[in-house]
């Protein structure tokens, strides 16, 4: 009897789901799918797929990998471009 209380109550549990929006201000020249937020922390966002990126260490280097070539973080202001306000609205 225990076991189908919890069993409910973990089926209820799962369909929960949560949603974040984020400012986007910057994005990349080369890759315009992944773009970086104007929050804190600066989250790396692919636009297509809707994950966030993690920064990962190579070579004792940290940056992003970003369609297949790793971008530095000292090396990611000459990577970027600001996104204009004209072009975020279709209509």
């Amino acid at each position: 009897m225990g076991h189908n209380v919890l069993y409910k109550h973990f089926c209820q549990m799962k369909n929960i789901s949560l949603s974040n929006s984020y400012h986007l201000k910057w994005r990349f020249k080369e890759s315009p799918h992944i773009c970086i937020s104007d929050n804190k922390k600066r989250t790396v966002i692919n636009t297509k797929t809707g994950r966030i990126l993690k920064p990962t260490i190579c070579s004792y280097s940290s940056g992003y990998w970003i369609d297949k070539k790793f971008i530095t973080l000292s090396k990611i202001n000459n990577a970027v471009e600001l996104i204009s306000n004209d072009e975020c609205c279709p209509f």
